[in-house]
């Protein structure tokens, strides 16, 4: 009666392929909210909390221009126009990695959600491998019983 427990294995790898299918699913809704999170960091936090500082700078940097006597034209306006450009040029570095990290985790949630499928599609071959291994089983005993091999 092996043919009994090649099904009954069949049905479990099937099982186990859903089971990890599952997991896989809530793995990958996990990372795509730790990615939402911190996403909304980015946005709601470091991107304000730099641009703040950066006009504070800016600001600080007129002032002190200002207070000094200094005109805003040639060596002084170079300076300037190079810190703005700095400034700018942190926050298109700042605004690239975060979109850089919510890519990453994208593309890792998308990889645990084909291996859940594969996973589960492994289960389903393995428990219709099963039932060809049963019948061959059921054939195998068959053809003992009655003597033909």
């Amino acid at each position: 009666m092996s043919f009994i427990s090649i099904l009954q294995g069949g049905k479990a790898a099937k099982q186990l392929g859903t089971y990890n299918k599952n997991l896989a699913d809530r793995d990958a809704s996990i990372i795509r909210q730790e990615r939402d999170q911190a996403w909304n960091f980015y946005e709601k936090f470091e991107q304000p909390k730099f641009d703040k500082t950066a006009e504070q700078i800016r600001d600080q940097l007129t002032v002190s221009y200002l207070k000094s006597g200094v005109t805003m034209e040639g060596t002084p306006m170079e300076a300037f126009i190079d810190q703005d450009y700095e400034l700018k040029t942190d926050a298109e570095i700042l605004k690239f990695n975060a979109v850089n990290a919510k890519s990453r985790s994208e593309n890792a949630a998308l990889m645990r959600e084909t291996e859940g499928m594969l996973a589960q599609w492994e289960g389903k071959l393995k428990k219709q491998q099963s039932y060809y291994d049963a019948g061959q089983s059921l054939l195998t005993t068959g053809a003992t019983v009655y003597g033909a091999t």
